[in-house]
Parts: structure tokens; C-alpha cells; sequence
């Protein structure tokens, strides 16, 4: 089965409704057919990036 590997730019873009590429992320999560693969780096790198505002 066909699998889908998932990057942080991609998870962010996901849950960051501010993000300018959001939108299109909703849309193309929503619309996957195939299970999606990531790695404990990506999640650690992800959620990182989520606590910490750009700019610091």
C-alpha cells in the first residue's frame, strides 16, 4: 500500500492556522487516501516549532 511521508514544513503549514500555505494543508490531508508516515525527529522538530515564536 502506497504511503505518504509527512515533513515538519508540512505538519506545521497543518496546524498553524496562520500559516500562508494552511489552507491548501486542510484541503490535501483531507483528500489522502493513504496512511501518512513521519519519524519521532519530524514530531520532536514539529512540535518545537510550535512552542517557540519565530523571531526569539
Amino acid at each position: 500500500m502506497p504511503q505518504v511521508f509527512v515533513d515538519t514544513g508540512a505538519w506545521y503549514a497543518l496546524l498553524d492556522k496562520t500559516d500562508s500555505c494552511h489552507a491548501r494543508a486542510v484541503e490535501f490531508f483531507q483528500s489522502l487516501a493513504h496512511p501518512l508516515v513521519t519519524t519521532n525527529y519530524i514530531a520532536d522538530e514539529t512540535i518545537t516549532l510550535g512552542k517557540k515564536p519565530f523571531g526569539i
